[in-house]
């Protein structure tokens, strides 16, 4: 039961990041949460929550001095894209808490 809704956390998290158009501003190198946050207009401690746990998982990578990363894998289009097409519409409420003053 923890794996199914872990899963489903997982990809709601996926969902977020590929909307924010985290894996586009990650194609040039590692970015601390902030310089992320700044990027999308996002609050900095949530989506660091978000990037960590997307690490914890193999989705992202770090590095030593706390800068995230995406995985190599094989180009086939964007991230972004393939994120896209994996979510749905109702997990906009995940990516709105991360919005400043919106909950």
């Amino acid at each position: 039961m923890l794996q199914i809704i872990s899963g489903f956390w997982i990809s709601r998290a996926v969902y977020v990041i590929a909307k924010l158009g985290i894996p586009d501003e990650l194609k040039f190198g590692p970015k601390t949460a902030g310089e992320l946050a700044s990027a999308t207009n996002t609050h900095a401690p949530s989506l660091f929550r978000i990037l960590r746990a997307l690490v914890s998982v193999g989705v992202l990578s770090s590095t030593e001095d706390g800068r995230f990363a995406k995985h190599r894998y094989p180009k086939r289009s964007s991230q972004t894209h393939q994120a896209r097409c994996a979510g749905s519409p109702s997990q906009s409420s995940v990516r709105n808490t991360i919005r400043p003053g919106e909950t």
